[in-house]
């Protein structure tokens, strides 16, 4: 194991780090680089989930090779091993090769857990979530990431406010759901981002409601199900359009606040039915001043 907390503007690179419960552990430090380090048969690649005073910032981890202990598909439930775990702000997470974890990259509730960016990483065989943006507070980013076998996708597990942005990411064989927005996240936008599975291309599975989401120009590719897209908890102000829909074929459309709509066009003319006598009921009520 490398430790190297409560320090700040150190780099490690081109190291080889294995047999270790964790890799590199960088708990409350600044201005810290991992970089072209190959980090194997761990429990934990990279952590730091200790921020005291604010004090976890500016870190680089880049170009890394993180094999974990986790093999596919998955048989043991929920696992705790992380590639890599960080909460502060400042951090940049990109291009690293991960695979073997419950969780490739994931944040971690501390005083702040803010302004990170993680972008451009292939991560595979992951016995949980792929990403997760959990806890993080605003203008966290995850995007052009690439996740393959996969139990869940992308978490907001959940979110305080945002913005959280997860942009042009690509999904393969996730067995759950792509997107896991549970424990009442809110202030999340999935824009541009194509998922492929098996089974119902979208769903959230849990009873807690979401609060302001955003969903823009994402392809969701599934087969056979009973849904292209079923939601069961309420969503609460959130705004999904432009998204398409291939595969199935689907017993429905979608299930939405406990609607069922058979086809797009269902939905398209019951909600725009909805929306237009909700505006004139408003309209009648509201006094107009000339």
């Amino acid at each position: 194991m490398i430790a190297a907390s409560d320090v700040h503007d150190v780099w490690f690179e081109d190291l080889s780090v294995r047999h270790a419960d964790m890799g590199v552990v960088l708990q409350a430090s600044a201005g810290m680089v991992v970089r072209r380090c190959r980090i194997s048969e761990v429990d934990y690649g990279i952590v730091c989930t200790r921020n005291d005073n604010d004090a976890a910032r500016d870190f680089f981890i880049s170009d890394n090779v993180i094999e974990g202990p986790s093999t596919w598909p998955r048989s043991k439930g929920i696992e705790h091993a992380r590639g890599i775990q960080v909460t502060g702000t400042g951090h940049v997470i990109c291009h690293n090769r991960i695979s073997g974890f419950a969780d490739a990259i994931n944040t971690f509730p501390s005083v702040r857990c803010a302004a990170i960016d993680i972008h451009n990483n292939e991560i595979s065989e992951c016995t949980d979530d792929g990403i997760e943006m959990d806890f993080s507070e605003r203008n966290t980013r995850c995007f052009f990431n690439r996740l393959t076998y996969v139990f869940q996708g992308i978490s907001t597990q959940p979110v305080y406010g945002g913005p959280v942005y997860i942009l042009r990411n690509a999904m393969y064989n996730v067995v759950a759901e792509p997107f896991k927005m549970h424990n009442s996240p809110s202030g999340a936008l999935m824009i541009h981002n194509t998922v492929v599975k098996k089974g119902m291309p979208l769903q959230l599975s849990t009873q807690a409601s979401a609060r302001h989401i955003v969903f823009r120009n994402n392809l969701f590719v599934g087969s056979e199900a009973p849904y292209a897209f079923e939601c069961q908890p309420l969503m609460r102000n959130c705004d999904f359009d432009y998204d398409a829909f291939a595969g199935g074929p689907f017993g429905k459309f979608m299930k939405w606040n406990n609607v069922r709509y058979d086809t797009a066009e269902d939905v398209k003319k019951r909600v725009c039915v909805a929306w237009v006598a909700r505006s004139s009921f408003f309209e009648s009520k509201v006094p107009i001043h000339g």
